[in-house]
């Protein structure tokens, strides 16, 4: 599963920014996107930079844009919980 947030600002960034942060403030996951206008949809699918998937718990997802001289602006923040309850056996 992954989580989707969508993104709009009032001019087009160089880049969004998505940084994951685990319940001790611990950065987990930094991505950069190339932004392709003002509005974008930034996802995060569970994993951390190495790509294993994080442990069950509260993460925050800080997304953010970065402009062409590297000035971040737009940050907000939203709450995810990981929870890896019953898999499906199908």
């Amino acid at each position: 599963d992954a989580v989707a947030v969508d993104a709009v600002l009032p001019s087009a960034p160089r880049w969004w920014i998505l940084e994951v942060y685990d319940e001790n403030d611990v950065l987990r996951l930094h991505e950069r996107v190339a932004a392709s206008g003002v509005a974008g949809v930034l996802q995060w699918d569970g994993r951390d930079d190495a790509g294993i998937v994080v442990d069950a718990g509260s993460y925050t997802l800080q997304i953010g844009a970065e402009d062409w001289d590297g000035q971040r602006s737009g940050t907000c923040d939203r709450l995810v919980i990981v929870d890896h309850g019953p898999q499906d056996p199908s």
